[in-house]
């Protein structure tokens, strides 16, 4: 149902911009605007994350730190969808996992390729990531994970 929403939206938008005259620049620019729109409301709310995130200047950079007990479930907690983006389509990821109980993993998610695991148990990560013109999201899961996670992007 949602997916039928966003793709009446999308094509409702590029009717009305097809009919008011816009250049094809306009047209993406928009475009890429409701996409970029729609994918920050895929990051879990600022309420339901189990620690505590600072955004950067967009979605897709921050810093994120949570101490976690008996966690099971997924925290999606930088990203975003769109075309690019205007800070340019590069992060720098670094993350730890203090694991003391069961299992924690981040995660990179892209619409374009299979999700890759940047960190899994107690360890540290970093690597500067390119983003494809897609969604994007950093994901921790855990399965009844209790210890401490550290994630940054810039």
């Amino acid at each position: 149902m949602r997916r039928r929403m966003i793709t009446i939206l999308l094509t409702s938008g590029c009717m009305m911009f097809l009919a008011t005259g816009c250049s094809k620049a306009q047209i993406i620019k928009q475009y890429d605007n409701v996409l970029q729109s729609i994918g920050e409301k895929s990051i879990t709310k600022d309420r339901k994350l189990q620690g505590e995130r600072k955004l950067g200047e967009d979605s897709y950079v921050g810093s994120y730190k949570a101490d976690y007990e008996s966690f099971s479930g997924e925290e999606i907690v930088f990203g975003g969808t769109g075309l690019s983006r205007d800070a340019g389509n590069k992060i720098k990821v670094s993350c730890k996992i203090e694991a003391e109980n069961g299992t924690a993993k981040i995660t990179f998610q892209s619409g374009m390729e299979d999700a890759r695991i940047l960190c899994d148990g107690t360890g540290e990560h970093t690597e500067t990531i390119e983003l494809p013109c897609a969604s994007n999201y950093l994901k921790i899961e855990g399965k009844d994970f209790t210890g401490t996670i550290e994630l940054d992007s810039e």
